[in-house]
């Protein structure tokens, strides 16, 4: 064998050997990317507008969880979290571009991915 077909080999049996890893950490946890949504994935999420129709606003998503506190939408500018009775699937966000230093926390299924 040439030294290119080793160093070869040498990545796939590493890939493979990651892979395992990934699946047994995902077994341990019982948690992986089932909602298609996660860290670093951006989402529209629809803002509310006055006297004029509502607008989506894109989000960049800085977290993923389950929890009964969320912000219902369309979002408004005095937006507060809110206790539910049920536990969702539910994204931490900053909304790009205008205040990047404050995290929401809305429903996962008001949240449109954005197919990058």
């Amino acid at each position: 064998m040439n030294e290119g077909m080793v160093k070869s080999f040498e990545v796939q049996t590493r890939v493979v050997q990651l892979r395992k890893v990934e699946k047994k950490m995902s077994e341990f946890s019982g948690w992986g990317r089932t909602n298609g949504i996660d860290f670093g994935d951006y989402v529209k999420i629809e803002m509310h507008r006055y006297h004029s129709p509502n607008e989506f606003f894109i989000h960049k998503v800085v977290g993923a969880l389950k929890s009964n506190t969320w912000i219902d939408t369309p979002l408004k500018w005095d937006s507060e979290p809110i206790n539910h009775a049920s536990m969702e699937k539910v994204l931490n966000v900053i909304q790009c571009g205008i205040d990047e230093t404050k995290v929401i926390r809305v429903k996962e299924s008001d949240c449109i991915k954005i197919e990058q």
